[in-house]
């Protein structure tokens, strides 16, 4: 069979296969459903990539409905609050898809505050905290128990009770279709009760599938060096794979090692790479650096300031400006690729707290190849 053949053969059992998933789309009215479903229900794409584990599209759809189970067991219903406390791992996607299914309204911390699970529940006004408890995931709930993914049941943790709302303005409507879903952390928060950056639930959808649109990872490799629980890495790295069939690796060093993201990059041939500003510095500063960031195929760069020397060099690339539009009527907005004039520098996303960028490195691994231009 001829190349031309091959390739109509595989178009035909690609569409078949689109009109099956499409065709089991389930009736609700909740707008998240028919994107995750598409997205993840038997599919091959997206997939995540970890040190220990790859989850193609049909595991973590099989995953998101283990996590929809067990909140469901956990008595939570449309509008509630969830915080989650985890690391960038399959977890993480699949605990954000279950409660967008379920329509529950989503807080994301930084891992580290999970040892303020009484006071963030009581804080927030939230019913339950997802976190790793003792090296195992579980639902941390304020009532009567917690509940895992294997519906295993834990007695409930002290003093988790739901409190009140501390005078935070709420974040949900219950019932109501537009209640903010999400919420994540601004760097300067002065306590967990309060300065949150919202997105309703129509802007959050919107941002996520503006984002995929441009960032267009389908089939494509992504390397994912920001922190999850920061809104770029939410939705540049998680959300536009997640909706845009991306094939996604995790940074052994989470993002904090530049040598370890150019080196991911370059071992893997990938084509997108998403940075805080201060990782593509050192990155840029590194023998071969600034020829590396130029033949990316795609990414975006925010968090922080970016500097002349930087700018000049991802004014020759494919790079975009994450910029600080973090509001109910925008979203989060990204600048053309390669535009690093003075008026979009302005406008960068705020930065996260993150281990400082190691630049440093041996000899042997300083000097970068460049990747392959992916034009």
């Amino acid at each position: 069979m001829s190349e031309d053949l091959h390739q109509h053969a595989a178009a035909e059992d690609e569409g078949a296969r689109q009109r099956a998933v499409h065709a089991c789309r389930p009736a609700s009215d909740n707008p998240w459903h028919a994107p995750l479903h598409d997205a993840l229900f038997v599919q091959p794409y997206p997939v995540f990539m970890f040190a220990d584990k790859a989850m193609p599209g049909a595991s973590l759809w099989g995953g998101t409905r283990l996590w929809t189970k067990a909140f469901r067991e956990a008595g939570l219903s449309r509008g509630q609050r969830v915080v989650m406390a985890l690391e960038a791992s399959p977890a993480f996607v699949m605990v954000v898809a279950s409660a967008l299914w379920e329509g529950l309204s989503l807080f994301v911390v930084p891992p580290r505050e999970a040892v303020q699970g009484a006071a963030l529940l009581e804080a927030l006004d939230a019913r339950v905290l997802v976190c790793e408890r003792g090296g195992d995931l579980g639902v941390m709930c304020g009532d009567e128990r917690a509940v895992s993914p294997d519906g295993d049941s834990r007695p409930p943790e002290s003093g988790l009770t739901p409190g009140d709302c501390s005078g935070i303005e709420r974040l949900d409507e219950a019932g109501a279709i537009s209640f903010r879903r999400f919420a994540a952390r601004t760097p300067d928060a002065a306590d967990i009760g309060s300065a949150w950056m919202t997105m309703r639930s129509a802007v959050l959808m919107n941002t996520s599938e503006r984002i995929a649109r441009a960032m267009a990872y389908r089939r494509a490799t992504v390397i994912s060096a920001l922190p999850w629980h920061h809104p770029m890495g939410f939705f540049c790295d998680m959300m536009a794979a997640l909706l845009g069939e991306g094939q996604v690796i995790r940074d052994p060093s989470g993002g904090r090692d530049a040598v370890s993201i150019a080196r991911c990059a370059l071992d893997w041939n990938a084509e997108h790479v998403s940075m805080f500003a201060r990782q593509a510095a050192a990155i840029a500063e590194m023998d071969g650096g600034a020829e590396f960031l130029r033949l990316l195929g795609g990414g975006a760069i925010g968090g922080g300031p970016v500097g002349d020397d930087l700018a000049a060099v991802l004014a020759g690339s494919r790079l975009r400006a994450a910029m600080d539009e973090f509001d109910d009527a925008a979203g989060m907005g990204l600048g053309a690729a390669g535009d690093w004039g003075a008026a979009v520098r302005s406008r960068l996303a705020r930065g996260h707290e993150i281990a400082d960028v190691d630049a440093s490195a041996s000899a042997d691994t300083q000097e970068l190849r460049p990747v392959r231009d992916v034009a």
